[in-house]
């Protein structure tokens, strides 16, 4: 029998996950768990609910005139979350 090549822990999970069609929803919960992270506390603390929907991050929002001002910037938070998680993971994002 001949011995493949070791892989690192991350390259097993990340096979796995692409084979169980698992991947997508793996980084949706990422990007979910480092909202905080990539947004800021202000951000976090008024969001009240996060869902994905055809390719699409929903993010509700308790307050009015940050929405407005999220959905203006919309282009450069895709290219922050982008930059996070190191590849691209939903093709829009909506804030309510």
């Amino acid at each position: 029998m001949k011995k493949k090549d070791p892989k690192s822990f991350k390259d097993a999970l990340g096979q796995f996950l692409k084979q169980e069609h698992l991947d997508e929803k793996f980084d949706q919960q990422q990007l979910i768990q480092s909202w905080e992270r990539i947004m800021g506390r202000t951000v976090k603390a008024r969001t009240t609910k996060m869902y994905f929907r055809d390719g699409t991050l929903f993010v509700e929002l308790s307050s009015a005139a940050l929405k407005q001002e999220l959905n203006n910037s919309r282009q450069l938070i895709l290219e922050r979350i982008e930059e996070h998680l190191g590849k691209k993971v939903m093709a829009d994002v909506r804030f309510l």
